[in-house]
C-alpha cells in the first residue's frame, strides 16, 4: 500500500521511536502521492529524502520540495519520462 496516511504514520513512530529525534535521511515512499506527503514533513526539519520511484513532475519544484532527490526521471504531463538537469 502506498497512501499519504500511511506514510504520515511510519514518518512519526520511526521518529517517536528514536527519542523524538529529527532522521538523518528518509528514502522513500513508493508513490508520488506518499512522497509528495513526505516530503512536506521531512523539509519542516530539514530532513533530506531520496525516492528510487516517485516520477512525478511536480516533485521536480525546488520550493515546495527543497530536501527532495529521486532517482528516476520525472513524467511530464503526458506520462512520459523527461529528461531532468
Amino acid at each position: 500500500m502506498c497512501d499519504e496516511t500511511t506514510t504520515m504514520r511510519s514518518y512519526w513512530k520511526i521518529r517517536t521511536e528514536n527519542g523524538n529525534k529529527p532522521m538523518h535521511g528518509v528514502i522513500g515512499a513508493r508513490c508520488s502521492g506518499a512522497t509528495m506527503a513526505l516530503s512536506r514533513i521531512a523539509a519542516l526539519e530539514n530532513v533530506p529524502q531520496i525516492s528510487p520511484s516517485s516520477d512525478s513532475a511536480q516533485l521536480s519544484n525546488d520550493i515546495e520540495f527543497p530536501n527532495f532527490s529521486r532517482m528516476v526521471s520525472p513524467n511530464d504531463e503526458r506520462g512520459e519520462g523527461t529528461f531532468q538537469k
